[in-house]
This record gives C-alpha cells, structure tokens and sequence, in this order.
C-alpha cells in the first residue's frame, strides 16, 4: 500500500504481532519478534517466507557481512546480549557479546565499528570488540533506531509518547537537527538505500520512510 503522507511511502501489515526490530541486507527485509522469539525473513509486502527460532526475546537487528546481528533479551531477566544469525547457515553462532550494563536496543556499523542503541539512557555507544563502550554519545530523549551513513548519525527518537522524530547527527554536532515527525510510535530504522523500514511498536504495520535528506 502506498501512502505519500508524511513522507510515508509504503505500509504493510506487521509479520508478527510484536515486531520491534527491523534490517535490510540488499534484497530481503528481515523482522525479529519479541513475544514468539523469531527472526523471519520477509517477502512481498512484508509476508514472513521463512521464520527462524531466536534464541531469546528479539530486540534490535543489523545487517552485517552476510549475517544477522541482533539484540536478545532474555526472557526470564531481560539482560541483553548480541547474538549473530548466519544467512548462509540458517543458525545461530555460538558466540555471545554481553551488552554495556546488560541493556541495549537497536544497531548500527559506521563502516568500522558496532554500535548499540540504549533507549532509556538516552545514547548510542561504539562497541569495542570484546562489547566494551569505547565511545558514547548522549541524547535529549529515547533511542529507538539508529543508522550511519557516511559521517552522519540519523536516530529515530521517542520524544513524546505515541509520536516518532527523525533527526540527524552531523560530524561535530552537539545535538540532533529534527527533520521529519510521524504520528506513530514507530521503532527501528532499517535502510534500503532510498529510505528506512520502521515498525509501529504498539500497532499493526510496519512502514517505509524517506525523510528529507536522505
């Protein structure tokens, strides 16, 4: 379905009732689900083709070198680890990365490093290799979605409830310049090379954007 409000260009119904994080990797949109704890690779108009059991709750996903490198909550404490998925292999590595605090939600490659979103601490960290934070940038508000492109940080911000802010981080910035407001509380900001694929965290579809800038 298209929709030019808002820049919205394309809706679909959600693959599973409880998406929260979202990745593209060149052809195929993947969905991780946090209350059936799958990873699903999505095809036409965002059906799930194949569905993967996860090895916990499923938070933030990335794509990266052929795999799919996600956030996991365990179900029973909630501490946060980052798993990676094998494409080619269809399974899960066994290693595991503890997340800074065992909390995190969302990811991002800048070209050299990782880094992870924490939502309610109000910052996005560059992970060492061992999960370590070796760089941390604060923010005004909630981060629900990050993504690097070239030396600029574009962030999906929860500044109001029910609402999601688009902004920018520009190479020496103090803070986020606003581009563009939705009226849903989306999460998420998987790009496609044109524009971000977003889930409506309390709703039923997921949405792709191109916010002005991009």
């Amino acid at each position: 379905m298209k929709n030019a409000r808002c820049m919205i260009t394309h809706t679909f119904p959600k693959p599973a009732p409880s998406v929260v994080g979202l990745a593209w990797d060149g052809s195929s949109l993947w969905a991780g689900d946090w209350e059936s704890r799958t990873l699903m690779r999505l095809g036409a108009d965002a059906v799930a083709v194949e569905t993967f059991p996860a090895p916990g709750r499923m938070v933030g996903l990335l794509y990266l070198d052929g795999s799919i490198t996600a956030v996991v909550s365990d179900p029973d404490t909630d501490d946060r680890t980052i798993r990676t998925f094998s494409i080619a292999r269809r399974s899960w590595d066994e290693r595991v990365l503890r997340c800074p605090g065992d909390t995190g939600s969302q990811l991002a490659w800048d070209g050299q490093h990782l880094w992870l979103g924490q939502r309610y601490e109000h910052r996005v960290m560059q992970l060492s290799a061992d999960g370590q934070a070796d760089r941390i940038i604060e923010l005004p508000c909630e981060v629900v979605g990050l993504h690097w492109m070239g030396p600029t940080l574009w962030l999906n911000l929860r500044m109001r409830k029910g609402m999601s802010d688009i902004g920018r981080l520009d190479a020496g910035a103090d803070d986020p310049e606003l581009v563009e407001q939705y009226d849903k509380g989306y999460v998420s900001l998987a790009y496609d090379g044109g524009g971000f694929w977003m889930s409506d965290l309390r709703g039923t579809t997921i949405a792709r954007a191109v916010p002005p800038g991009i």
